[in-house]
């Protein structure tokens, strides 16, 4: 009976010890996730009011960023926000605490385009600040962080297949066609790193930012009629041929598939030169291919 007691406490001191390191864990990530919002709103705000002093003379095009925190790296850390102002471009981010931010995952695309494109269009600032003086956002550049290159099979819990994927840009194409004096510019979704993802997942995201530059961007064209989208591939810039995070782009915490910030600058210096061409084709002037 004793040796029965005692296998019991030891089983109820196992489990409580469990439950305690689970709890712990998840409030850990929770801080964190805390910790990087906050970081997010802090930064956004400081970096864009640096600028926006001198953005009205300077910067005749107006853009919106629509990001959360791979992007905020590529738009501060990695330099796009300065690259663009030295281009005339003013680039204000949207993320985390704007309601235009919030929802960033690909099948929130398209709802998003279609019930609050007034609201995208006339971001002025970091929180939910808005052009009041018919000032417009030309250019109009969105991206999906990480979680979306880790691509399930068709009947995966998260929704993220293919299919899904595909069908959610199919459905973009009306709303970016019936904005054609509006550039949109597409970052694909970066790519994972092996903890967060599998093989044949990760596979699938190259398929995907694939099909989306060697099928989809030729048939909006034709379709549309009109040349107002521009699609970079950050996970081709990023992955390896293994189709994760190489690992020179990344930061060394475990677990973590943020670029870091060699990464960002390179992003960053990329991405300027494809939206610098992309303007100059749009008004005419001379400029190279746009990819």
């Amino acid at each position: 009976m004793n040796k029965v007691l005692l296998l019991l406490v030891v089983v109820l001191v196992l489990a409580c010890a469990c439950g305690f390191y689970l709890m712990k864990k998840n409030q850990d990530e929770q801080r964190r996730q805390i910790s990087l919002m906050k970081r997010e709103l802090r930064w956004s705000g400081e970096v864009s009011a640096e600028l926006s002093e001198l953005a009205g003379s300077r910067c005749p095009t107006k853009m919106v960023f629509l990001h959360h925190s791979v992007g905020r790296g590529i738009l501060y850390a990695g330099g796009l926000q300065r690259m663009l102002f030295d281009r005339g471009i003013f680039v204000s981010g949207a993320t985390y605490g704007d309601e235009i931010g919030q929802e960033t995952d690909i099948p929130d695309w398209a709802p998003k385009f279609r019930d609050q494109m007034e609201k995208i269009l006339t971001f002025k600032s970091h929180p939910d600040t808005y052009h009041t003086d018919g000032t417009r956002n030309e250019i109009v550049m969105f991206k999906s962080c990480y979680p979306n290159s880790d691509i399930g099979d068709e009947s995966a819990a998260s929704g993220r297949t293919l299919p899904a994927f595909k069908a959610a840009f199919e459905l973009l194409k009306a709303e970016m066609a019936a904005r054609p004096e509006t550039l949109f510019v597409y970052l694909t979704a970066p790519p994972q790193i092996e903890e967060k993802t599998t093989p044949e997942n990760a596979a699938r995201a190259r398929q995907f930012n694939d099909w989306l530059l060697g099928e989809y961007l030729p048939a909006y064209h034709a379709e549309a009629a009109v040349d107002n989208l521009v699609i970079f591939d950050l996970f081709g810039l990023l992955a390896g041929e293994d189709n994760l995070l190489r690992a020179e782009y990344r930061t060394g915490k475990e677990r973590d598939s943020h670029p870091n910030e060699e990464a960002s600058r390179l992003a960053a210096a990329a991405v300027a030169e494809v939206i610098e061409q992309a303007v100059a084709q749009r008004s005419g002037e001379p400029a190279g291919d746009v990819s």
